[in-house]
This record gives C-alpha cells, sequence and structure tokens, in this order.
C-alpha cells in the first residue's frame, strides 16, 4: 500500500495569513482616514487664505473693508461656504472670515492694514467644526481639551486643563 503525498494549506496557515490580512487592511484604512482629513484641513486653510487676500485687496482699494462678502468678490459655492463679520466698533475696523469646505472649517482674521494667517476652526460667533487635535495631528493628553487657536491673535490650537485645578491641603 503506497501513501500518496498530499498538498495543501493547513487551517492554522490559513488562518495566520487572513490574520495578516487584516492588519494590513486596517493599517491602510487609518492611514487614509488621516491622510484625507489633512487634506479637508489643507483645503479650507487655503480656501479662507484666498478670501482673506480678497477682502484686504478690496480694502487696499477702497480704503475701507467690504462690508458684505459680494463686496468683496465672494460668494458660497457647491464646495465652499463662507460666515463674514465686520467689526467697526475698533480703530482700525477688523473682520473675521470662516470658510468651510467638506465639514472642514478655518478661519482668517485681520484689518485694513492686511491678513493674519488663516488658523484651524471657525471665529468666534460663527458656526463650523473646531479642530478636536493639534497643529501636528496630536492629541491633548488625559484631562485636557483641545482650545481652537485664533487668527485674530495669531495662536494655534492648545490645550487646556478640562477641570479647574486647585490646592486643597497640598493635593491637586
Amino acid at each position: 500500500m503506497t501513501h500518496r503525498k498530499q498538498f495543501g494549506f493547513t487551517i492554522v496557515e490559513l488562518l495566520i495569513v487572513v490574520v495578516v490580512i487584516a492588519i494590513l487592511a486596517a493599517i491602510t484604512l487609518v492611514s487614509y482616514n488621516g491622510i484625507t482629513g489633512q487634506a479637508r484641513d489643507s483645503v479650507a486653510i487655503s480656501n479662507a487664505q484666498q478670501a482673506g487676500t480678497k477682502i484686504t485687496v478690496s480694502a487696499l482699494s477702497d480704503g475701507v473693508l467690504p462690508a458684505t462678502l459680494a463686496a468683496a468678490g465672494l460668494s458660497d459655492t457647491a464646495s465652499v461656504t463662507y460666515q463674514y463679520t465686520l467689526n467697526e466698533a475698533t480703530a482700525p475696523d477688523t473682520f473675521c472670515l470662516t470658510a468651510t469646505t467638506s465639514g472642514a472649517s478655518a478661519h482668517i482674521a485681520g484689518s485694513t492694514n492686511g491678513a493674519n494667517s488663516p488658523v484651524l476652526g471657525p471665529c468666534a460667533g460663527h458656526t463650523g467644526t473646531a479642530p478636536t487635535t493639534l497643529a501636528g495631528g496630536d492629541s491633548c493628553p488625559t484631562g485636557y481639551i483641545v482650545v481652537p487657536g485664533s487668527s485674530l491673535y495669531n495662536t494655534d490650537t492648545f490645550c487646556v486643563m478640562k477641570y479647574e485645578a486647585k490646592d486643597v491641603g497640598g493635593v491637586a
């Protein structure tokens, strides 16, 4: 009686291959989501920068900030929505503009003298999505929350304690 050798894979070998493929798929999905999020943020910042440039060019040519977006030659499109606030109670007048694209918001603030750098998140009082991570993509430590930056004050996102810190008998 002769025994024929059978060739094939064992169930353990097949399970190992399936697990390796699942791990590679998970890594790819996480990377893809991170890259698309960064691209969405970059587009929002670029739109805010371009709109801020249009507003300051309009202010330089007219001597005053435009009262509306239309006066600056801006309007909402299918992919970008804008919110604009003009503050004439200050000298010089200031503005804040929020550009929202694909769910990502960025804002830019300035005056008749020019605009600051755009920052992720909406202007105060505007609707939009605030960032949930720091500029480099890092998260805040446990017990801290992300505070959106302000283009008006040239600040980027930062972390602040979630709860008030108190010294109670030498223990925080």
